[in-house]
């Protein structure tokens, strides 16, 4: 099966004040993005729609209340999973 993604960012790594996400998508798609801690739990959905084809950036800027440690980032893209560890620093 094709990949659903043709590209995937995730920066800064290590992220403190806000964690960015760019990604590029062939065609329309069901896309989920959600932030997980370090135990699998699902801390936050940030996106939960249908897109349409091409480039996509998404800022989470709610991240003060997040502990430093190690997060997990979930992309569901048509039923595909893609998954990044994301650093987030105490400065």
């Amino acid at each position: 099966k094709a990949s659903a993604i043709q590209s995937l960012k995730v920066f800064p790594q290590p992220f403190n004040e806000r964690l960015q996400i760019q990604y590029e998508m062939a065609k329309a798609a069901d896309v989920r993005i959600s932030l997980y801690n370090s135990k699998g739990q699902k801390l936050t959905t940030l996106a939960d729609e249908q897109q349409v084809a091409g480039r996509h950036h998404l800022s989470f800027r709610d991240v003060g209340r997040l502990r430093p440690g190690l997060y997990h980032l979930r992309l569901q893209i048509n039923g595909q999973v893609y998954n990044r560890a994301v650093p987030k620093t105490g400065e």
